[in-house]
């Protein structure tokens, strides 16, 4: 085998989807049942894929279900062995003692004496079941039906094309999916009202894009509507409440907004989104203005559509209701009090808000230098918060987070992790666990349960990957190099070839990513910045992966998050948003290059090249000589590599 041809092989032997075959117990995504404690997760140990059940109560752990008989009936089903060790299961739903899950498109249902059959009521993929279970309202030809005691009755009937009730905007994946989607509609506790998405994209232009159908074959080409920067901003996405049991409809009387995407994800992953039922029966729910200047809380009345402003926050950058612009929307209303808790950083820092039932400001809660990233449960009766944090850890890296607690009514946060790690926590539903997946990038997760005041109570898992480490992945160096300004210091990776030689000179490779809704330097084992369950979005191991595959053809290749990206303070931020030149973070790059490369001389800064994926593509394809901002001499080196461009699209990353 040639030198290039094993540099190759090394290579794709660090992509995702080969390395992580090869890293065991690295990640536990827990997924709670009902709102008990108890929960369930899928993990890949070395003896085979486990489905693991815990108990916290009891503070016991054991399999889901018998592997080996299920896969013996599926065998007796099916007519083909299957490996108990590597069941193709991606999910399952406990019932009792029983499961439910889907095989080859069939939904069926093992029991614990080792019975196999049929579900007897699958789950819909495209109805949105009400509270008791008796009613669903599905989506047929652009309007909403509602579904009970066997019968179908329309709740609307002018519905078209691209104005349709219930439907998500075309422009989200949801439009190229082939795949059934219940509707963009969220019940009212009490099962008489549904609060229901509409956007009119009639007059948004068509983009075409084409993609491989389910069937496979020849590919399909979708006709998206997706507005671009010079397109006129249509405003055109609304929230109307219909009666189910008098077939009424009255539109939310707030502003028509913008809409990329349907407020009502979240409430389709069990989480609180941009609206809520309050515990009175009003509706809360947000509208961001386009660009993002002002975030506006409205209260609304179900029955007539009246809503007035409860909190509005404005100013000339834009208005996030959380560190990472697309996870949940941080705010809470307390059922007692009818006191909201909001986050916001118009004070410097994003931090937790306390306001009365109407809106009224009344503090800050536990103030200090730190970056809250996420709310994980509340205490109304014991006047108690516990959140995610960044900026207090022992070891001084700003983006490692920890579990925080703090009094609604005053004082200062009580960190409960000591550990000079990375972070990731889940909160039980009922509040009373946390599942905590902590490491950092040279040092293999271990996964355990806390209680209320942090203490370990369980382990779960611990990484093992001493396959991975042997098939050459090599964790990168960490480095805090300073921005532009010669006094911001901002965070770095360095990744090494597997058999880097201090006595060569390496060319350097910028793995960029220009935007400001997330960071890419990696902090935990792994994992990306946003961990596996970041306000429901799952985030996986590409940037510490891809980077390291790249590294293994025999670069240097480094990872910067500069000024313009979150998890810091405003001012950090600031720059995506009020300084064109800083917007990508090129400048800073460069500053940081120059730097390592200083102490650094296997760094070759006549040979420097950038790429990107998505946003990092949109990045710096307009922008050919950002290479040459890295050193005054005319790189030799300057690879063209952008995958998944980024279209600009009205937003306020785009300022638009």
């Amino acid at each position: 085998m040639t030198d290039l041809a094993d540099r190759y092989a090394r290579a794709e032997a660090l992509l995702p989807a080969n390395a992580l075959r090869h890293a065991f117990g690295w990640l536990v995504q827990p997924r709670w049942i009902g709102e008990t404690g108890d929960f369930w997760y899928r993990v890949r140990r070395r003896d085979g894929l486990r489905f693991i059940r815990v108990d916290p109560v009891d503070r016991t752990a054991r399999p889901a279900f018998d592997h080996a008989a299920l896969a013996a009936a599926l065998a007796r089903r099916t007519g083909q062995a299957l490996d108990p060790d590597a069941l193709p299961l991606r999910a399952i739903i406990p019932v009792g003692d029983a499961i439910r899950f889907t095989h080859d498109g069939t939904a069926l249902l093992f029991d614990a004496a080792g019975g196999l059959r049929d579900d007897p009521a699958p789950p819909s993929g495209d109805s949105l079941p009400a509270p008791d279970g008796r009613r669903a309202v599905i989506l047929r030809d652009h309007n909403m039906h509602l579904l009970e005691n066997g019968t179908s009755r329309p709740l609307t009937t002018d519905g078209v094309a691209h104005f349709g009730w219930g439907a998500e905007p075309g422009g989200t994946m949801d439009a190229l999916s082939e795949a059934a989607a219940p509707p963009a509609a969220q019940w009212s506790p009490c099962g008489r009202w549904l609060l229901v998405f509409r956007c009119d994209e009639r007059a948004v232009r068509e983009m075409p894009v084409q993609g491989q159908g389910t069937a496979g074959g020849r590919p399909v080409t979708h006709a998206l509507r997706v507005p671009l920067i010079g397109d006129p901003v249509t405003e055109t996405a609304s929230f109307w409440v219909i009666d189910t049991h008098h077939g009424t409809r009255t539109r939310i009387d707030i502003p028509p907004f913008a809409a990329m995407e349907s407020p009502f994800w979240f409430a389709r992953q069990g989480l609180d989104g941009p609206q809520f039922w309050s515990p009175d029966g009003d509706i809360l729910l947000t509208r961001r203005e386009t660009g993002g200047r002002a975030q506006t809380l409205y209260r609304a009345d179900p029955a007539t559509g009246a809503a007035h402003i409860v909190i509005d926050e404005r100013g000339h950058l834009p208005v996030f209701l959380n560190a990472f612009e697309f996870a949940r929307p941080i705010w809470r209303v307390l059922p007692a009090t009818g006191e909201i808790l909001c986050y916001s950083a118009r004070e410097g820092w994003g931090q937790l808000y306390l306001h009365a039932a109407d809106g009224t400001l009344l503090h800050r809660i536990a103030p200090g230098d730190y970056a809250l990233r996420d709310v994980l449960a509340v205490d109304e009766g014991a006047r108690l918060v516990w959140f995610t944090a960044q900026g207090l850890c022992p070891s001084g890296n700003p983006y490692h987070r920890h579990l925080m607690r703090a009094s609604l009514d005053g004082g200062a946060a009580e960190r409960l992790t000591d550990e000079p790690l990375e972070h990731v926590l889940t909160a039980a539903p009922c509040g009373r666990f946390f599942v905590d997946l902590m490491g950092a990038p040279d040092q293999p997760s271990r996964t355990v349960l806390r209680d209320r005041d942090g203490a370990i109570v369980m382990d779960l898992e611990q990484a093992d990957a001493a396959d991975l480490f042997a098939r050459g992945y090599r964790p990168p160096d960490r480095a805090t190099p300073t921005a532009r300004d010669g006094r911001t210091p901002i965070e770095a990776a360095i990744f090494l070839p597997p058999d880097f030689d201090p006595a060569r000179r390496y060319p350097v490779l910028d793995a960029i990513y220009g935007w400001s809704q997330v960071t890419v330097v990696p902090h935990g084992f792994l994992l990306d910045t946003g961990g596996p369950l970041e306000g429901g979005i799952e985030i996986g191991a590409e940037n510490a992966l891809l980077p390291a595959a790249t590294a293994a053809l025999g670069f240097v290749v480094v990872v910067i998050d500069g000024r313009g990206t979150p998890y810091r303070d405003r001012a950090f931020h600031a720059p995506a948003f009020d300084d064109p030149a800083l917007a990508t973070g090129l400048a800073d790059h460069a500053a940081a290059i120059r730097e390592l490369a200083a102490t650094r001389p296997w760094m070759d800064l006549t040979r420097v090249g950038i790429f990107g994926h998505s946003g990092g593509g949109a990045t710096w394809r307009p922008r050919r000589c950002c290479c040459t901002m890295i050193c005054s001499a005319p790189p030799s080196l300057r690879p063209d590599a952008t995958t998944c461009g980024f279209i600009t699209r009205p937003g306020p990353i785009c300022g638009a």
